[in-house]
């Protein structure tokens, strides 16, 4: 089923690139990778169907969401809501943020 895969590991993420033999089959490969992940407690996955040319981060299919503010924990309310809201009314997605984590349990200073 699977041609080839790439695994790209880090310590805070790890990066999957698969390819399967027959690319009809791609859907039943990213359903078989959402379940396994879905067993690890704390993990979230996002899975995206790439394309050489672009991010990689749902290219022409996605909806990008930019959610602003002066009070941080309002926009941290309201992303989470948003990322919840997703799985209620798109079927089946892949849903990704940034930051990685919607929790303000680890603040973080970027220079």
């Amino acid at each position: 089923m699977i041609v080839r895969m790439l695994f790209i590991v880090g310590n805070q993420r790890t990066t999957i690139v698969a390819e399967t033999h027959d690319p009809k089959r791609i859907n039943e490969l990213r359903a078989i990778f959402q379940e396994y992940f879905k067993q690890f407690p704390g993990i979230r996955n996002f899975i995206s169907r790439g394309s050489i040319i672009s991010s990689n981060d749902g290219g022409s299919r996605s909806v990008n969401l930019d959610i602003s503010g002066a009070n941080l924990s309002e926009i941290y309310t309201v992303a989470e809501a948003a990322y919840r809201r997703a799985f209620e009314v798109l079927d089946n997605p892949s849903v990704n943020s940034t930051p990685s984590a919607l929790s303000l349990q680890q603040p973080m200073v970027e220079l």
